[in-house]
């Protein structure tokens, strides 16, 4: 891997420094393949891209953490003229735990948790904040050190949800604002 470097559209450097330094032992998925830390790495990176994210419309994604593995599935909004939806992505694995979301057309991020047919704000304990929080500060930073600009903007749908889950008055602004959400104690780090 030596000398490997990508660089995002905005100039920020992707390479063995930073994405191997806390990545290296997991193993990483794309749309239900075990794939090499490079072609995922370059597969976040071309979505952040604004020329490309305007062509498809924006992109849908999801993503499941395990201990040892990282899976991802990503699919542009409109494919072959036809709006693609969530349940099209293929993953490997997921669990009850996954974020879906939305790379949108306004150069936002819709960041929210899977939870299908519950009501958020009655149905969301105490353990599911706890995890949903460790998995978007997880997920803040696998974006940004794979090629996101710090200051992608978070959306208006990302903090309604995180309002009606129990934290009012949330002000995150952009992906660099989740990863570093550590002095809040709904983003608190789980260790173990």
């Amino acid at each position: 891997m030596k000398g490997f470097a990508i660089f995002s559209s905005k100039g920020y450097r992707i390479g063995p420094v930073n994405i191997y330094s806390e990545y290296a032992a997991y193993s990483f998925f794309l749309n239900g393949e075990k794939v090499p830390t490079e072609e995922l790495c370059r597969a976040i990176s071309s979505i952040s891209d604004r020329t490309t994210i305007i062509e498809k419309g924006g992109f849908l994604f999801k993503a499941s953490f395990f201990c040892d593995e990282i899976h991802f599935g990503i699919l542009p909004y409109v494919v072959g003229g036809e709006r693609m939806w969530h349940y099209n992505i293929i993953m490997k694995r997921e669990d009850a735990y996954r974020i879906t979301g939305f790379i949108n057309s306004n150069y936002t991020i819709t960041v929210i948790p899977d939870i299908a047919g519950k009501n958020i704000a009655k149905n969301f304990s105490a353990e599911m904040k706890s995890e949903f929080s460790r998995r978007m500060r997880l997920l803040a930073d696998i974006l940004i050190r794979f090629g996101f600009d710090p200051n992608f903007k978070v959306d208006a749908i990302t903090l309604g949800v995180l309002e009606m889950i129990g934290y009012p008055g949330t002000k995150f602004a952009s992906l660099q604002d989740i990863k570093d959400a550590n002095l809040n104690p709904f983003f608190t780090r789980k260790t173990g």
